[in-house]
């Protein structure tokens, strides 16, 4: 099937794998764009993660993954940063920049309620 392969060499070129892609259609996972410097050097302003929407009631983030989640002083918009800890009262999320991330070392600790997927690929914009 030649428009297959052409779709699959294209989502490659992206850094999809036609598996991927399948996942993002059906809505088993998600796509989020990198905006801001406070996840350097892990992404970069533009990058675009795909995330595994997760239900916060049954799924815990760990120590050292990188999250989506809504922003506790305004959960209209979402932020991304990795786990730096985690308790009952919530999650420590933090920027890998620490000098330009504004994250739970200002706002506290986010609830687990306000996660809101697991991040599993980074495509980069370069």
């Amino acid at each position: 099937m030649p428009g297959l392969q052409q779709a699959e060499s294209i989502l490659v070129k992206k850094g999809l794998s036609l598996h991927s892609f399948f996942l993002l259609i059906t809505g088993l996972r998600r796509l989020c764009r990198v905006e801001g410097d406070s996840m350097l050097p892990s992404l970069n302003e533009g990058d675009v993660v795909m995330y595994k929407p997760i239900n916060p009631e049954k799924v815990f983030a760990k120590e050292g993954e990188i999250v989506v989640a809504k922003h506790p002083l305004d959960p209209q918009n979402l932020i991304i940063k990795r786990v730096q800890g985690s308790s009952l009262s919530g999650l420590d999320l933090r920027g890998d920049n620490n000098s330009s991330s504004i994250d739970s070392r200002q706002f506290g600790l986010v609830s687990n309620r306000f996660l809101i997927g697991i991040v599993e690929k980074v495509i980069s914009k370069y």
